[in-house]
C-alpha cells in the first residue's frame, strides 16, 4: 500500500480493524445506580454545560451520564 501524506495505509488499516474490534466487544447499554442526571449531546457548547451545572448544582456527590457528541460544533 501506499503512503498518502506520511500515513501509511496498512497501519491505518489495522488500526481502524483493531479499534472497531474493541468497539465490537463493549457493550452498547450499561447499568447506572439511581439517582443519576442524563445530559444529552453538548456539541463542544462549554458555556451551556456550565449554566446547566449552574442550573443543576455543582455538587461533586451528584453523578451524571453523557450522551455523546462532546465535541464538534462549539468554539470550545
Amino acid at each position: 500500500m501506499t503512503a498518502v501524506i506520511g500515513l501509511d495505509l496498512a497501519w491505518a488499516f489495522r488500526l481502524i480493524t483493531t479499534a472497531a474490534l474493541m468497539f465490537m466487544d463493549e457493550s452498547n447499554l450499561c447499568e447506572c445506580e439511581v439517582p443519576i442526571k442524563v445530559v444529552g449531546d453538548i456539541h463542544a457548547q462549554y458555556q451551556d454545560m456550565n449554566r446547566l451545572f449552574d442550573l443543576i448544582g455543582r455538587v461533586p456527590q451528584e453523578k451524571f451520564l453523557f450522551l455523546g457528541d462532546y465535541v464538534d460544533r462549539g468554539p470550545q
